[in-house]
């Protein structure tokens, strides 16, 4: 509980990662009522202010519909800035999107590109989707 006020204090200053942590508070229930859209509000703000952290659960978030509408499209915009930043899991995630055409034109040869940055990076399932 007295974590949850330090993170409102810091939310009100434009902290990105006490925003964040009040998107996990709501996300989880954590010293306060569960409450995915509210959740969803401040990963919104943090992934805003650049939190990688925050892009890679509102790419998800807006993927399977948790707390916001269900938007494929914009899950692919957050998980390429996510990506573009170095995560690799997301890296992965936009060479899935292209091989299927998933909130974005269908295109093996991207694809295969962000497989190959995914694997390049270290990821197992990126070395997996190119084989």
């Amino acid at each position: 509980l007295k974590a949850l006020k330090w993170f409102e204090e810091g939310a009100k200053k434009g902290n990105p990662s006490a925003i964040h942590n009040l998107g996990v508070s709501y996300y989880k229930g954590l010293g306060i009522t569960k409450d995915k859209a509210k959740a969803f509000k401040y990963f919104s703000q943090s992934a805003e202010l650049g939190l990688l952290q925050s892009q890679v659960i509102v790419a998800g978030l807006l993927y399977n519909g948790e707390g916001v509408t269900k938007d494929h499209k914009k899950a692919f915009e957050w998980a390429l800035k996510a990506a573009n930043q170095g995560d690799v899991e997301s890296q992965n995630n936009i060479g899935l999107a292209y091989e299927n055409g998933d909130g974005v034109a269908k295109d093996p040869v991207l694809a295969k590109k962000w497989f190959e940055k995914a694997a390049n990076n270290g990821s197992v399932l990126g070395q997996y989707n190119l084989a």
